[in-house]
């Protein structure tokens, strides 16, 4: 199709953050999806109340385009003026008539159909998601609707004749998806199946509801009272994914709703080869074959659905009938629904044109747990027959731009952990970003070796050991030094609904292909990992010769600093030096650093502090920083004390500190909860901790945050099953830290990261992290001093985690080695650190 003859839309959503289980909210996604990815329109929330007073502002800027607004604003205003005046472009999109619902008294309906009316023969037309709505539109209203019919998305895939899914024995699973409302009737549902438990008490059968239960509080409390021996799981809102997910285990769909006309999710449950029971309402019998894939009940007719309920509880044979001879159903393809979709905006052009050959297509998903955190994987088809795999978690076509990084595939870095390259290390720390922000998406690309394979990367690494650089290497074998492309990146983000993102990376290439192909770069985030004597070259060649920001010359004694094996990276400019390694080389004055301008953040425990107390050179030497005019702050993952607590046991050990200086993990993460107004807490740590939360309020039911802390007396069983049920109901996990173990006695012991960890694997989804390496420590330190992460040093004996977390945040690093955190501290460590910082003082004993 020629792109000159697209005509734009503008899909003008209400938003449905409350309800993102409902069909209309998927159709509406996907629909939006398909038109950003072909360069056909925009997808826009615009809020019911706003609708009047925002949208037309937007609406004039495009004087060209079809306006396609979406049914909820049917039930939320009356007609805006600035629809009248635009009526002849404006497309209405019903997936319902509000007027309908049964439950409406005959006032309300009737107002509420003078209103529809009102919409419907002012709009210059009007788009249905089925054919039973259609004909209810031309009865009520003499209009005729275009039918743009509801496909099933990407994760719903056919899956019929799966037979051995269903086993009774020790009871049944049933899905319910829908808002919890009269509407959709999950009562029925609920009391169906408590009466069943009744018969059997033996068989124990779970109910799980997806949905909204906040919709109708007093409804949702009715159906919890009539669940009687049923498992009762309410999931709330849950992307595509996870209905999908849900959808898949069930031994059986329910649909109890009186009021549907197409029934998006009863066409999802079946194309999962779930058997569905429903109310015959609106066109479900489009995707449910009574007796074939499950049972259609006429409402006040015959069998009722208690009784089918039983029925086919009492006995698994008539559910395994319905799994084993589900039969192939005509699921219209999402390619299918968009172009009748097109058609109904009377968009001019050949539309079989619309979705290009060379465009990827989905192929399959799951969901991997990870340690970053439990991700989406969706593997993608290109026409050259290789696949791209996007690796994701949280909703992506909502809200701001997300983090995204496109990368391309390395086994020797990612498999064999070769240090010749960062690819690891890049890949890793995008994981580990995504996990902490919640949201964005990493798109693996199988372009191995820059784009020339496996076999000749290979050869390519032959010709580095005989003198060539990377770009050198490349070009000896005939081949351009970067053979990638990353037009099939951009195709995959705007079928992911993303048309705009925060992109990590170091290659301008990448900036300026993904803007080329239609996806906006809004901001670039640096890859910034830490250098070695291996890869140091690679990356200052990628640097020189291709140009790869986050990069800059080798300080001028970089091979210097090599020979003496410091084991740090070797660059400044905009990737932060580490400066070495303190204690087992002798590190040359940091001439560059200007005391004035910079922060030093030490490591209290580490660098300072020891079980025989704080050396006399340590004091010493922050004695002298001082003078010199660092400014200086301490850092602990002590998540016992208080900082008070920790001040006094300092100043026993003869260092005083003011409460300015120490932040302490236990008063950073009481300053987060705040921040995030979380000030209900279920705390898994204690005294003196506690101190730092007093204005806050304890739960062990209903707090809006789990805190995971350093006391293990409150490990207990009935303490641990609150916090999972807390977790359960949407509480969020805050872990002062994850630290794996801690040093003590001369060994190594277990530390709180066992626990966290397995409250992530409960709560099914990663913990905010406070303490080191999570950047909200570093960030509230840097911000109070006033300094940014350019001016400030990290100094530590951990690389894992002080160290990492630090350089991810662009700090600089400076490792301390050769002292034991069991024995007293030698003098010559603490020199080494004075003469890197080119302060004197530090006395050769003490």
């Amino acid at each position: 199709m020629d792109s000159s003859k697209r005509a734009a839309i503008l899909f003008l959503e209400a938003p449905a953050d409350s309800s993102l289980v409902s069909g209309g909210y998927r159709y509406n996604r996907e629909i939006g999806r398909r038109l950003c990815s072909t360069g056909l329109g925009e997808l826009i929330d615009v809020d019911p109340t706003t609708l009047a007073s925002d949208a037309p502002e937007r609406v004039r800027a495009e004087p060209e385009a079809i306006l396609v607004l979406d049914s909820l604003y049917l039930a939320d205003l009356d007609l805006p003026d600035w629809v009248i005046e635009e009526s002849s472009r404006v497309r209405l999109l019903l997936h319902y008539l509000p007027s309908q619902n049964p439950l409406l008294d005959a006032e309300d309906s009737k107002a509420m159909r003078a209103r529809e009316e009102r919409w419907i023969k002012t709009v210059g037309g009007v788009l249905t998601t089925s054919a039973h709505l259609a004909e209810v539109v031309l009865q009520l209203f003499g209009v005729t609707a275009e039918i743009a019919t509801p496909g099933v998305g990407a994760s719903f895939r056919t899956m019929t004749g799966s037979g051995d899914r269903t086993n009774l024995s020790d009871g049944a699973r049933v899905v319910s998806v829908g808002p919890i409302t009269r509407e959709k009737g999950q009562l029925d549902t609920a009391q169906a199946m408590s009466v069943s438990a009744r018969k059997n008490p033996a068989r124990k059968h779970r109910l799980t509801l997806v949905g909204n239960e906040a919709a109708d509080p007093e409804y949702t409390e009715l159906v919890r009272r009539a669940a009687v021996g049923v498992e009762l799981i309410f999931t709330g809102c849950l992307p595509s994914d996870g209905v999908a997910k849900e959808l898949r285990e069930a031994d059986l769909f329910i649909s109890a709703s009186v009021f549907e006309s197409y029934g998006m999710a009863i066409a999802e449950a079946a194309a999962t080869g779930t058997p569905v029971v429903s109310y015959r309402v609106g066109e479900v019998d489009r995707w449910v074959r009574d007796g074939a894939n499950g049972y259609l009940i006429d409402p006040g007719i015959g069998e009722t659905l208690t009784e089918l309920v039983v029925r086919l509880f009492e006995d698994d044979t008539h559910l395994r009938e319905l799994h084993e001879q589900g039969q192939e159903l005509f699921f219209p393809s999402w390619e299918f629904t968009f172009k009748r979709f097109l058609r109904g905006c009377r968009v001019e052009g050949e539309l079989d044109g619309v979705v290009a050959d060379d465009a990827p297509t989905f192929y399959s998903s799951c969901e991997l747990p990870t340690r970053f955190g439990n991700f989406t994987v969706k593997v993608y088809r290109l026409p050259s027959g290789e696949e791209a795999i996007v690796i994701a978690m949280g909703e992506l076509d909502s809200g701001t731009a997300p983090f995204v990084r496109v990368h391309s595939e390395c086994f020797t870095g990612e498999i064999l952990h070769s240090l010749k390259c960062d690819c690891r290390l890049q890949l890793e720390i995008a994981m580990q970003a995504i996990g902490e922000r919640k949201r964005g998406a990493i798109v693996y690309l199988r372009q191995e070796g820059r784009g020339i394979g496996l076999g000749n990367k290979i050869r390519a690494y032959d010709e580095q050991s005989r003198g060539a650089d990377t770009v050198e290497a490349n070009e000896r074998l005939g081949f351009p030094a970067d053979m990638r492309e990353f037009r099939a990146a951009a195709q995959i983000l705007k079928l992911e609904g993303v048309t705009s993102v925060q992109l990590n990376t170091n290659n301008p290439d990448k900036v300026t292909s993904l803007e080329a192909h239609g996806v906006k770069v809004v901001d670039v985030v640096p890859s910034k990992t830490l250098a070695n004597p291996h890869n140091v070259d690679y990356l200052l060649t990628k640097f020189r010769a291709m140009g790869h920001a986050g990069l800059a010359e080798a300080s001028s004694d970089s091979d210097s600093s090599r020979e003496e094996g410091s084991g740090g990276g070797l660059l400044s400019g905009s990737t932060p030096p580490d400066f070495g390694t303190v204690g087992t080389s002798r590190p040359k004055v940091l001439a560059q650093l200007d005391p004035t301008e910079t922060l030093l953040i030490v490591d209290l425990d580490g660098v300072i502090k020891f079980s025989s107390g704080i050396p006399l050179e340590a004091r010493e030497l922050i004695d002298s920083l001082r003078a010199k005019g660092y400014s200086i702050r301490f850092l602990t993952n002590d998540g016992i004390n208080s900082r008070r607590t920790r001040r006094a046991e300092s100043a026993h050990d003869g260092m005083e500190l003011i409460p300015e200086e120490l932040y302490t993990v236990s008063y950073l993460t009481a300053r987060y909860l705040r921040e995030k107004q979380l000030t209900s807490i279920l705390p898994l740590f204690g005294d003196p901790a506690s101190e730092e939360f007093q204005d806050f309020s304890i739960s062990r039911t209903q707090p809006s945050a789990v805190v995971v802390g350093d006391y293990f007396p409150h490990y207990q069983y009935d303490v641990l099953k609150d916090a999972y049920s807390a977790l359960e109901n949407g509480a969020e996990l805050v872990a002062m830290h994850r630290k794996k173990t801690w040093p003590t006695g001369g060994k190594r012991v277990i530390d709180i990261g066992f626990w966290v960890a397995g409250l992530e694997y409960c709560a099914g989804r990663p913990a905010t992290v406070i303490g080191k390496p999570g950047a909200f420590a570093y960030e509230v330190v840097m911000a109070d001093a006033g300094f940014r992460p350019e001016q400030t040093v990290m100094i530590s004996d951990e690389d894992d985690p002080d160290l990492q977390g630090a350089h991810r945040l662009g700090l600089h690093t400076v490792s301390f080695r050769g002292v034991s955190p069991t024995a007293t501290a030698s003098a010559e460590s603490y020199r080494d650190l004075a003469l890197l910082f080119g302060v004197e003082g530090i006395r050769a004993g003490g």
